[in-house]
């Protein structure tokens, strides 16, 4: 166990350092809250328009349907970036000679896999919350909540 605990920390330590993990939380935090944007602007859009949208005759001016919206994007993005990331990583490492250190230092290569795989689970988690902090702060910024 002491050296799946060494090799965990040492996944955490190189996923709290890498730039395009950073990028990854950040965007899919900004497209959620794009989603709920763009809802806001195509409400505005079709009642400046004159149809019958406006904020007291239907419930899409309400918070929870553009949360909802702005959420289901981020998922969808958190998906896609989660097997981008976890996919390139170890044969990235690999390539780089990287994934050899762990390894030489006394860890074993299943203790090893089982810090990749605890990473993997913890990191899509991370992602749908950013999704959520997104689109939760960009609905209650743009729209009521309502009943």
């Amino acid at each position: 166990m002491k050296g799946f605990a060494r090799a965990l920390r040492g996944e955490i330590y190189l996923w709290t350092r890498k730039r395009a993990w950073r990028f990854a939380l950040v965007g899919v935090a900004a497209f959620a809250a794009g989603q709920v944007g763009l809802g806001r602007l195509m409400l505005a859009l079709q009642a400046a328009a004159g149809a019958e949208v406006g904020p007291g005759e239907t419930g899409a001016w309400n918070f929870w349907p553009q949360f909802a919206a702005g959420a289901r994007t981020g998922y969808f993005l958190a998906e896609l970036l989660t097997v981008v990331l976890l996919a390139g990583a170890l044969p990235r490492e690999i390539a780089l000679g990287a994934a050899r250190d762990p390894l030489a230092r006394g860890i074993s290569r299943t203790a090893f896999i089982a810090a990749r795989a605890c990473t993997g689970i913890f990191l899509p988690l991370t992602l749908v919350l950013a999704a959520v902090a997104g689109a939760a702060a960009a609905g209650a910024l743009l729209f009521d909540a309502g009943d």
